[in-house]
């Protein structure tokens, strides 16, 4: 199982969003990600954290996605949650739909940490 952790930012002064992914092989091999969208809001960049990490695993495969963005967990457990940033709920659901993605809310881990440096990073802050 792939373990997959997402984080987001969004920098004011740059009026730059940013998000980062640590992605876990084997409980052991990780890979790092991060990526930023001028204007993006923290909400879509944690969208995109998850649509990237998607974007690179094989179709087919079992993951469980940590995140603490409740928004992001309920509305991948439940589509009837979801308001904003439908474009990107819409590729979501292409990638979910092929693999096995569990979510999960997690308030804390080392991970998280990891993805929302990477995500500051990712936009100038």
């Amino acid at each position: 199982m792939i373990e997959i952790y997402v984080g987001a930012t969004y920098n004011r002064l740059a009026d730059m969003g940013g998000w980062g992914v640590v992605l876990v092989e084997e409980g052991k091999r990780e890979k790092k990600y991060k990526g930023s969208e001028s204007g993006g809001t923290h909400q879509r960049m944690i969208l995109k954290a998850a649509l990237e990490c998607l974007v690179k695993t094989e179709e087919g495969c079992q993951a469980m996605l940590f995140s603490n963005n409740e928004i992001l967990i309920q509305g991948i457990e439940d589509s009837q949650t979801r308001v904003a940033n439908r474009d990107l709920w819409g590729q979501l659901d292409d990638l979910l739909g092929s693999r096995d993605v569990q979510a999960k809310y997690v308030a804390k881990h080392k991970w998280l940490t990891e993805a929302k440096i990477l995500a500051k990073e990712a936009a100038g802050g």
